[in-house]
């Protein structure tokens, strides 16, 4: 075989090669739109004694990323005058319609795929308002279900 010619076959071996790599690392936007979501989320509300509306917010992990603390955040379209009791974790309201929790010291870590974390906190008003913008450590945690227990 010639020379020139045994470098052309080895080019173009050389040149699938890396088409098969570069499409192995690419995004694939088919694919992507499959994968499940970093966390997942369930709201669940109550009426509490005060006539205050009481919420659990459950953060279910799907990633395998283990973190070392955690915040939620969201808005509601709901003015929020204040926050009453809450429970496993620290909440501020940023302004009426915005709310950060951070985790408490004993729910921080998120170990990986199928950890659950949760918190709760009573509100006024009573707004069974449900955010479709909660995040989690800035990824999206789309709610999954909303459990009410609410007197009508």
């Amino acid at each position: 075989m010639p020379y020139a010619e045994h470098i052309r076959k080895r080019v173009a071996r050389a040149a699938v090669a890396l088409t098969v790599a570069a499409s192995l690392v690419a995004p694939n936007p088919a694919v992507a739109e499959v994968l499940p979501p970093d966390f997942g989320c369930i709201w669940v509300m109550w009426d509490n004694w005060d006539g205050e509306l009481s919420i659990d917010l459950r953060i279910y992990q799907y990633n395998s990323i283990v973190y070392n603390g955690w915040t939620a955040h969201w808005t509601s379209d709901t003015a929020l005058s204040s926050l009453g009791a809450v429970w496993a974790a620290q909440m501020t309201l940023d302004n009426p319609h915005s709310v950060t929790a951070t985790n408490g010291p004993r729910n921080a870590t998120m170990s990986g795929r199928g950890s659950l974390t949760t918190f709760g906190w009573s509100a006024k008003p009573r707004s069974t308002e449900v955010p479709d913008d909660i995040t989690v450590n800035g990824l999206p945690c789309p709610i999954r279900e909303v459990w009410s227990a609410l007197r009508q």
